[in-house]
């Protein structure tokens, strides 16, 4: 007993020394912040301590959009983003801190001066109470953008005329539990974790084709648990019948927040690729908390802070004290039993979407990988195959042959481009306890057989068909340029003789099914 009561103190203590020391620094750096700011004061009368603060706040600024862009570049930059990360750091909180304790003394030098702080802190207080954190982020913007783009109402589409294009009324109206005219009371469907099958929510409506599973990340970086605090969250489905995922379970989607999830709002944060404490398959230099608590700051996020299934019925807010405050400066509230979930771009869980897929057993799985991988890393592919494997004891058969095959590479130095022999690859899929499936893999390579224009296109344009990321504003060559890449590698494999040769697939790709 007393060798158990020493152990459980010491564990208490190695604990509490992370709380002290970021508790202690802190403090030496608010005291530090009146002995700089009375240095500079001397030469400026206060001028200049503030002009201080808004130059280094804007320098960590910049540091911090530098850090960020470096992160979806295909280039590598002379600065080292960790360098970068560090400076945007210091400098952001350098000048916030200056900013704030010269505004402090400015408002002291008016005889009003408690009444200004008591207003400013009820407005703030109001403010920070009432203030919904989904509708004050760059998601809202987001969400909109990607709605009116992909989902415009149908007679702004097929009737051409020459006013300006209207909002997509309708589909911000789509909710996510009417899609494909699904009722979950209607069918014996059950929710994954429940079901012997692990999931009948592929039985919907006859009418239902496709059935949407959007794919989500759910962020949990405090999560006590080792395998979700190291990957940094679950994967976290939105489909017509159940919202959930392992962590958290599973809840009805006409109950999920109470059925007001639409199907753009789901699309949105399918795609919400900056965000605070994520990354690609999630790894990256986005995950530092230092990098991840500047992101906060400067409201970079795409994120979607949702109620956690378990409270279908929640009628309060995300506010900037709950979970606002916790998940910026304390890192909190990101565990799989928070009242609030932050959501976030599936990519950051598992960037090919076979995960659920798997799943449910499907017999054949096509992805996509059209991620900017222009050393041809196939990483994403690497971090679905080594999640399903230790998630499902699923095995999918590709071997490094025939990654090679995808390999844009020259014959001979009198080619004027590297080619790669094909487009996509097929492998068999091993379940634990049934038949083997197929999965076809395509991926975004240059090979011989693409038409001219693509060619043409590719030599004023190096990077093609793997540009970075950050680039954000495709203009009409080139979004036809991948489009009819797809469109192209779609068809290599569609007329393909082992595609062709299986039975089963040629009655899956038959135009009459």
């Amino acid at each position: 007993k007393l060798e158990s009561k020493s152990y459980k103190w010491r564990r208490f203590c190695e604990k509490s020394y992370n709380f002290v020391l970021k508790t202690a620094l802190v403090f030496i750096v608010i005291g530090l912040i009146s002995v700089v700011h009375d240095e500079l004061s001397k030469t400026g009368s206060g001028f200049m301590a503030g002009l201080t603060g808004a130059i280094s706040t804007a320098i960590g600024f910049i540091s911090s959009i530098s850090a960020y862009i470096k992160t979806s570049s295909n280039k590598k930059g002379v600065i080292p983003i960790s360098l970068l990360v560090l400076v945007g750091t210091i400098a952001l909180w350098f000048g916030l801190l200056l900013l704030a304790y010269h505004c402090n003394l400015v408002i002291k030098e008016f005889d009003a001066s408690l009444a200004i702080f008591t207003g400013l802190l009820v407005v703030v207080t109001i403010v920070g109470w009432r203030a919904n954190l989904n509708y004050i982020s760059v998601h809202r913007y987001y969400r909109d953008r990607l709605m009116e783009t992909f989902m415009p109402d149908v007679p702004d589409v097929v009737i051409p005329d020459t006013t300006p294009q209207k909002a997509a009324e309708f589909a911000d109206k789509a909710r996510l539990s009417d899609m494909c005219g699904y009722n979950v009371e209607e069918t014996e469907g059950e929710a994954p974790h429940q079901s012997e099958k692990e999931d009948d929510d592929s039985e919907c409506h006859p009418l239902c084709m496709p059935y949407h599973i959007i794919n989500t990340n759910l962020v949990l970086v405090s999560s006590k648990k080792a395998k979700f605090k190291g990957r940094g969250g679950d994967n976290f489905i939105l489909s017509p019948a159940f919202c959930g995922s392992n962590a958290t379970g599973w809840q009805q989607t006409s109950n999920f927040m109470g059925d007001r999830m639409t199907l753009p709002t789901a699309m949105a944060i399918s795609g919400a690729a900056v965000n605070p404490s994520t990354g690609v398959g999630g790894d990256g230099v986005t995950r530092q908390p230092f990098l991840s608590m500047l992101m906060g700051l400067l409201n970079i996020r795409l994120g979607y802070w949702a109620p956690h299934p378990r409270l279908p019925e929640q009628k309060r807010i995300p506010n900037f004290f709950i979970p606002g405050i916790f998940e910026l400066f304390f890192r909190s509230k990101l565990e799989e039993d928070s009242d609030f979930l932050q959501l976030s771009d599936g990519g950051h869980f598992e960037n090919l979407g076979i995960y659920e897929l798997i799943r449910r057993k499907a017999n054949i799985i096509i992805a996509c990988d059209a991620a900017a991988d222009p050393n041809y890393d196939f990483t994403d592919l690497s971090n679905a195959l080594e999640k399903i494997r230790a998630d499902f004891g699923v095995l999918i058969n590709i071997s490094t042959h025939q990654l090679e095959a995808m390999i844009p590479r020259k014959n001979n130095n009198l080619e004027k481009s590297e080619y790669a022999k094909k487009g996509f690859i097929m492998a068999d899929i091993l379940y634990p306890d049934r038949e083997p499936g197929t999965f076809i893999f395509l991926k975004s390579t240059f090979f011989r057989t693409l038409s001219a224009d693509l060619y043409g296109y590719k030599q004023t344009h190096k990077e093609f068909p793997d540009e970075p990321t950050s680039d954000q504003f495709f203009d009409e060559k080139q979004f036809e340029a991948y489009r009819e890449l797809g469109y192209q590698t779609a068809w290599e494999m569609m007329n393909h003789g082992s595609v062709k040769a299986d039975s089963t697939l040629s009655k899956f790709f038959s135009s009459e099914k």
